[in-house]
């Protein structure tokens, strides 16, 4: 059970290279986009650091539940600086590339749908082409109801509605981080 409710320096330790994350009152002798982009910098690199020492968080908080000190009847594992830990799980399944067998039987399927495609292909093109033919005139019904649906004010207003927009077109600023 680990409790770290105890104050930490706010620097963070990645290997041998220290990421300090500065205080707001660190940050107001420097501009604007120097703030903004050393905060950035530091991000990227404690969020590569979280994925890397992932793995060995999970072990820990396996090794506790395992242990059966949890700091609840659940799966918490951590309670410390405003945070809560708790362990969950995700179903995951395994796929061609990590299990031969699945590939195999992948195989099997593809050849034996197209086994049974050449078998039934006169009846599929005939079905094809009813598809194709359906589809036409679902198309013409569709025209028909729009046309039902609209007159010339209503194409007006629309005209006035899209005019309008595109007149209030403006461009929204962001910031775009690249590592260097």
């Amino acid at each position: 059970m680990y409790d770290a409710s105890f104050q930490k320096p706010c620097r963070i330790y990645q290997e041998f290279t220290m990421i300090h994350i500065p205080r707001k009152d660190e940050l107001e002798t420097e501009s604007v986009l120097e703030q903004y982009a050393k905060l950035k910098k530091d991000l990227v690199n404690c969020q590569d650091w979280l994925k890397e020492i992932e793995p060995k968080a999970l072990d820990e908080a396996l090794t506790i539940l395992q242990s059966g000190n949890s700091l609840s009847k659940g799966k918490m594992v951590y309670k410390g600086n405003g945070l809560r830990l708790v362990l969950g799980q995700r179903k995951k399944f395994p796929n061609e590339k990590s299990d031969p067998m699945l590939e195999t039987l992948s195989s099997q399927i593809r050849n034996a749908e197209l086994a049974e495609i050449k078998r039934n292909s006169a009846e599929l093109n005939q079905i094809t082409d009813q598809i194709e033919s359906l589809r036409a005139e679902i198309e013409k019904l569709q025209e028909k109801e729009q046309a039902l649906k609209q007159n010339d004010y209503i194409i007006g207003l629309k005209a006035q509605y899209s005019d309008r927009q595109q007149k209030g077109e403006y461009y929204e600023p962001y910031l775009i981080t690249y590592q260097e």
